[in-house]
């Protein structure tokens, strides 16, 4: 109620200013100006540095956790904490790793590594975290 019409009246205001200064707009879409858009090369994804969730489901046994880390550490992704759920009647168990920053190729590279060992019961899952700016930020600087 409250919040919509305010929003709707900062708008209209908003459009009311830009007919009064004769512009179309005064903020560019996405923060960048048109003419910039365009040329802006877009990074590949495995470029992309970010800190990453991953969780994985494996088998409930010693060593399982070392296999992981050892292979994240192969590929040059750091450990920031680690979270293994109490054991259960199943025999899989789910373990999440929130990364440091990565390089998302070396992330994906060690998923696929990892998702082959005979102790993970499900493919991982992995989301990005973009917790502060700048961090996976799709554009090349130039």
């Amino acid at each position: 109620m409250n919040p919509t019409a305010s929003a709707v009246v900062g708008d209209v205001m908003d459009i009311s200013r830009n007919i009064l200064a004769g512009i179309g707009r005064r903020t560019a879409p996405l923060g960048y100006l048109d003419a910039r858009v365009g040329k802006l090369a877009i990074k590949p994804m495995g470029e992309i540095v970010s800190k990453y969730y991953i969780r994985f489901t494996v088998v409930d046994e010693p060593g399982v956790l070392a296999r992981i880390a050892g292979e994240l550490g192969r590929n040059s992704i750091s450990i920031e904490s680690m979270n293994q759920t109490a054991r259960s009647a199943q025999d899989s168990v789910p373990i999440v790793i929130i990364t440091h920053e990565a390089r998302e190729l070396d992330v994906r590279n060690a998923l696929k590594k990892i998702d082959s060992f005979d102790i993970i019961r499900e493919k991982s899952n992995l989301i990005r975290i973009e917790d502060k700016p700048g961090v996976g930020r799709p554009f090349r600087e130039n």
